[in-house]
């Protein structure tokens, strides 16, 4: 009796990490949609656009396209990344900011000439734990800031 009870307990526990496991083998892969974010979108022809790749070795890429009309921005947000329960939680830790011709003179002309620009879009090492309530519906990502207000609008992705 106390032998099925240890491989009943043993069977549990496996299958609690499979599911562990295959519930972040559901999030492995390319994910694209808008970023619904006021203060940029308010200036940006468009909603900036979101491109997330998740990887099986716990890394993870974010990119973000962003115009105004008067320049353009790219940014890439590299780290890792965890999942637990229902929250995603990515550790940041390099970024880099691409500016187009037109917003890189607008910035030189606003914060002191070309060099800043040049050294702002060299890789940054940075520190920063971003963590989002997530959702999985289909091919579809839901993604719920934890550190934003009620009214926020959760961005949602499409698998590519």
């Amino acid at each position: 009796m106390k032998r099925n009870s240890l491989t009943l307990a043993c069977l549990a526990a496996v299958a609690l990490l499979a599911a562990g496991c295959s519930k972040t083998k559901q999030l492995v892969g390319t994910w694209t949609g808008d970023m619904p974010t006021p203060q940029i979108a308010q200036q940006a022809q468009a909603p900036p656009k979101v491109t997330l790749q998740i990887n099986d070795d716990k890394t993870q890429t974010m990119r973000i396209h962003a115009d105004t009309g008067q320049g353009g921005m790219d940014m890439a947000v590299k780290g890792t990344y965890a999942v637990k329960d229902d929250i995603l939680t990515f550790t940041e830790t390099e970024q880099t900011v691409t500016l187009d011709t037109k917003a890189a003179a607008m910035m030189a002309k606003m914060h002191g000439g070309s060099a800043m620009v040049a050294d702002m879009q060299k890789p940054h090492a940075i520190t920063g734990l971003v963590s989002y309530k997530y959702k999985l519906d289909g091919d579809a990502l839901t993604l719920t800031s934890q550190k934003a207000a009620p009214t926020a609008q959760p961005m949602v992705l499409k698998r590519s």
